[in-house]
């Protein structure tokens, strides 16, 4: 029987704003950069991030990984671990292929995409999923699949903008291997932050405020606590990102994030970050 795994609204939504944590492909001298976070949900520290990305020529390959810590780990084993891998055409990103897992104890859910001629290709779910048929409210057109990026792909984009115009306003559609979404990045200026005992970063950083916006695809219709819920706009869609250079010869990168929720506010600071294989 086919089964589906349906995440709860916090763990999806720190799915998708971890594989923010993901440096960007321009700018840089050296082939691979690692940058480590810490995330914070209503003021306690409950999980770790790791990402590293290797850049060889024109072309990308990013990994992350992220867990919970302390009580929040006591609780529940919760993890994530994504990885993306493609090209850099000017001023555009071409994945080849994305994979995503998350899990919690024993049971993992996990997606793997492959990507030709800009858009998705071979989607393959385990636990195996029923694909949506055509007239389906959860079936996704063939149109809108072209040009989609895997979600980590289209955030090195947005950092691609950031790196090249030291502005973030575009428009970046997305697929998951579930949803089609748009994340629609908008610029609020620059500010110049200091590093406190959370975050370790120190100077000038654009700030950017990043929306989701429902396409199509399996949005839940039941559940109204589903972050990925149809109907009214939600607040809680939307994050504020600074980028920043941590580095002096290396790229940008986010180095905190914001969002609230309706079960409070996260954080996400930058730890450290470093270069790998100098």
């Amino acid at each position: 029987m086919h089964r589906f795994t349906r995440r709860s609204a916090v763990a999806t939504m720190a799915a998708g704003w971890l594989a923010l944590a993901a440096p960007s492909v321009q700018g840089a001298s050296d082939p691979t950069f690692r940058v480590a976070y810490d995330i914070y949900f209503g003021g306690l520290h409950l999980a770790v991030a790791d990402a590293s990305v290797s850049l060889t020529g024109a072309r990308y390959v990013l990994g992350l990984r992220a867990n919970l810590r302390g009580i929040s780990s006591v609780f529940s084993s919760w993890r994530l671990e994504t990885n993306s891998r493609g090209a850099v055409n000017g001023s555009s990103i071409l994945p080849d292929a994305h994979t995503l897992t998350q899990a919690r104890g024993g049971d993992a859910d996990s997606v793997r995409m492959r990507f030709d001629s800009g858009r998705p290709v071979d989607v393959v779910h385990t636990p195996e999923r029923e694909e949506p048929a055509p007239g389906h409210e959860d079936f996704i057109p063939e149109s809108e699949l072209q040009g989609a990026l895997d979600p980590v792909s289209a955030l090195i984009l947005a950092m691609q903008t950031v790196e090249n115009a030291q502005s973030c306003q575009m428009r970046a559609p997305v697929y998951d291997g579930r949803r089609r979404f748009d994340l629609v990045f908008s610029s609020l200026g620059s500010e110049n932050l200091e590093a406190t005992r959370y975050n370790a970063y120190s100077g000038p950083a654009t700030r950017c405020r990043v929306h989701i916006e429902l396409v199509s695809g399996a949005f839940s219709a039941a559940d109204s606590d589903s972050f990925w819920s149809r109907g009214a706009d939600r607040s809680d869609r939307q994050m504020d990102v600074w980028f920043g250079r941590p580095l002096s010869d290396g790229p940008v990168l986010p180095v905190r994030l914001q969002g609230d929720t309706r079960f409070g506010r996260f954080l996400i600071h930058l730890r450290e970050a470093g270069s790998i294989g100098q």
